[in-house]
């Protein structure tokens, strides 16, 4: 059997986790997308739109449509000092805060289980896909 080169190997490893993950979310009315979405909001109250386009890797505009779900349900909410302007600053509601520890429970170490299955140990692993990235990162100049 000829091995498949490490990029599309690592490429089907995320589309799998990312079906997994869609399906494991799908009964609470999420997708993998909102749930990093509410995730960075959780870490970060207040995140403009704006800001949370790069976490997400989509474009401002699609934030937006990617959020609308998640107000719509009250999920997150508008948390914007007054005299901010256009500028929308996210929050967590506290019924979104319920539904992201479900989700986030939801979702638990099962990835971290499966690595152990396999004999790897996932905190090495974990360092060396954060290096392969922090490289990755780097502007092209610099790699």
């Amino acid at each position: 059997m000829l091995m498949a080169d490490l990029g599309h190997l690592l490429h089907d490893i995320v589309m799998h986790m990312d079906r997994d993950a869609d399906a494991r979310l799908s009964p609470l009315g999420l997708t993998l997308r909102r749930f990093v979405a509410m995730t960075v909001i959780a870490e970060h109250p207040g995140i403009t739109s704006r800001q949370l386009a790069a976490p997400l890797g989509i474009s401002e505009p699609a934030v937006s449509q990617a959020l609308k779900p998640l107000a719509a349900r009250e999920l997150i909410y508008d948390a914007s000092p007054q005299g901010s302007g256009r500028s929308i600053n996210w929050q967590l509601s506290s019924e979104g805060e319920r539904l992201f520890s479900e989700a986030r429970d939801r979702l638990g170490n099962d990835f971290d289980d499966l690595v152990r299955r396999t004999g790897l140990n996932p905190d090495l692993l974990a360092g060396q896909l954060q290096s392969i990235l922090n490289e990755l990162k780097k502007p092209i100049g610099e790699k």
